[in-house]
């Protein structure tokens, strides 16, 4: 149930501006906008200060 709220969360902010803290199951997070969102692999991208970095649904503990 939750990594289908994350999937649905993630399809509605793919390509928008808006910033999205995730939080991920290692207890890390990271800021920024969901820039792509392959959800047949469930691969998704952040954007910010840093670069684009490339994560899983199945990494992911919550977004906000």
């Amino acid at each position: 149930m939750v990594e289908r709220n994350i999937i649905e969360s993630l399809r509605k902010l793919e390509g928008t501006s808006l910033s999205t803290i995730v939080y991920f199951k290692d207890g890390q997070s990271r800021v920024g906008e969901i820039s792509v969102f392959d959800e047949a692999n469930g691969d998704f991208v952040i954007s910010d200060e840093r670069g684009d970095v490339q994560f899983n649904v199945s990494q992911v503990k919550s977004l906000f």
